[in-house]
């Protein structure tokens, strides 16, 4: 698993020139007054995929200018620690019976 410096993680993202555009896109009431996000997407790529190159540049311009936040670390739950501590028990045991075993565990312990 890659794992990035603190400097790294807390440094503001840039977008794309293609999640620039879209952010815009979906917000176009064209695109937004459609019933499922997968036309909803379809419009969108359409649009970017119909665009000339220098437009493509102009938004990925923009885009650089804009930042995005980061999301917040959230405290893992008791049943990830659960799994971090005890994972090497299951480790032996076929893929998907690891996490059947281990919530049996989990379960005789909680009760």
């Amino acid at each position: 698993m890659l794992t990035l410096s603190p400097i790294l993680r807390s440094a503001p993202r840039k977008l794309s020139g293609f999640a620039a555009f879209s952010r815009q896109a979906f917000r176009e009431p064209t695109v937004a007054g459609l019933a499922s996000f997968e036309l909803k997407a379809l419009m969108v790529r359409r649009g970017w995929n119909a665009m000339t190159p220098q437009k493509k540049s102009e938004w990925a311009e923009v885009g650089a200018r804009l930042r995005c936040k980061q999301p917040r670390a959230r405290k893992p739950n008791e049943w990830a620690q659960f799994v971090k501590a005890n994972h090497k028990t299951a480790a032996t045991l076929p893929f998907t019976q690891r996490l059947k075993a281990l919530r049996k565990l989990y379960n005789a312990m909680r009760s």
